[in-house]
């Protein structure tokens, strides 16, 4: 089942994402709205992997501005944080100091 469209139709999917909803009390884990659909958000994906056989701690929810806010503008800022580390021009004490200031962008 490569089509992530079919995964997303799937039962097994269903089921996990009613799951998280749940656990995050139908809210969004970013902005606190609760008055908006939601959707379920992977931190990141493991190639051949299903989308409904990750850890629950992978999965978020979040409204949809939040979602467009992290694939759009977050994708940009981890792939530049991803790099420095891999280059080693910061250190795990620095990621600290990226993740404040990724935190008050938003």
């Amino acid at each position: 089942m490569d089509d992530f469209n079919k995964q997303y139709k799937h039962d097994k999917w269903q089921k996990k994402r009613l799951e998280i909803l749940r656990r995050d009390k139908w809210k969004c884990r970013c902005c606190g709205e609760t008055n908006i659909s939601l959707d379920v958000h992977h931190l990141y994906y493991d190639v051949g992997c299903l989308i409904w056989d990750y850890d629950n701690e992978v999965l978020v929810s979040l409204c949809r501005d939040c979602h467009i806010k992290i694939h759009v503008d977050l994708k940009k800022v981890s792939g530049l944080i991803a790099f420095k580390l891999l280059c080693a021009e910061i250190d795990m004490i620095e990621i600290d100091q990226k993740i404040d200031e990724i935190i008050n962008y938003f």
